[in-house]
């Protein structure tokens, strides 16, 4: 009988490279927002704001009371300004047409105070806050081994194949199977995954091969060989399966 070889899909493969550099790709630019590009902008955002009112950056963090109106004036115009910079010193293209332009508002916020306490007023001193910064680490603690697990997969997949000469089935792993010692096919996956479960014992021992025709193209040409040397018994299989599944209407009578 012909041999019949099932070797990875192009299709499948094509899918799991983009699905897995995606993955990476986001965790790693995630990784480098959170490590070195956020607390980058953060050091230029202070170092900018403190030359821009002429104080030290260690002076940032002070606390205004509502009427210090000459203290809070010299922040007027600053939104502009590091808008400004941040466009000539940034060279993305979203940072060029105002992605991450600051609204004055920011700038300056309210400090929450208990009831009756007049409420200070504080400078935001950051771009990326640490939240900011700790969901890009989350990012990344997810989507990195998510797409280095799919580009390892693919890695072990694409040397594989499922090999069938009509008499022994040679499984991904490389075992060979005599079509005389498989017991049984399970199909319950086959018409919504094009997965079927080939059982099968050799000395004694009970073991299990998959056969994946979204995976492996040509699966289903193997799927058949084996059926049809299995013939009438795996029909008699199937036909057990499905007249157990049958409800009983004895009771009905």
């Amino acid at each position: 009988m012909e041999q019949v070889e099932a070797r990875v899909s192009r299709s499948w493969a094509v899918r799991m490279t983009i699905a897995g550099l995606a993955f990476a790709g986001f965790g790693l630019a995630s990784l480098y927002d959170g490590k070195i590009r956020y607390p980058e902008v953060n050091r230029d955002y202070r170092s900018y704001l403190a030359q821009y009112i002429g104080v030290e950056t260690s002076e940032l963090r002070k606390y205004y009371q509502p009427t210090e109106e000459r203290e809070l004036a010299k922040f007027a115009g600053f939104s502009q300004r590091w808008n400004e910079h941040w466009k000539s010193t940034r060279k993305s293209w979203l940072a060029r047409r105002g992605w991450k332009d600051m609204d004055q508002s920011k700038l300056l916020t309210r400090q929450r105070t208990p009831p009756g306490v007049p409420a200070q007023i504080v400078v935001t001193d950051y771009i990326h806050s640490e939240w900011d910064l700790r969901t890009q680490f989350l990012m990344a603690a997810i989507c990195l081994p998510i797409g280095l697990g799919i580009l390892a997969r693919l890695i072990r997949a694409l040397p594989r194949r499922l090999v069938s000469d009509g008499v022994t089935l040679q499984t991904v792993e490389g075992r060979q199977v005599p079509f005389s010692a498989i017991t049984g096919i399970d199909k319950r996956k086959w018409n919504r995954k094009a997965i079927a479960v080939v059982h099968y014992s050799i000395d004694g021992k009970e073991a299990t091969a998959k056969i994946d025709d979204w995976i492996f193209k040509g699966a289903a040409d193997v799927l058949d060989q084996i059926e049809n040397y299995l013939g009438p018994v795996e029909a008699e299989a199937e036909g057990d399966e499905m007249s157990s599944q049958e409800p009983d209407t004895s009771s009905m009578n």
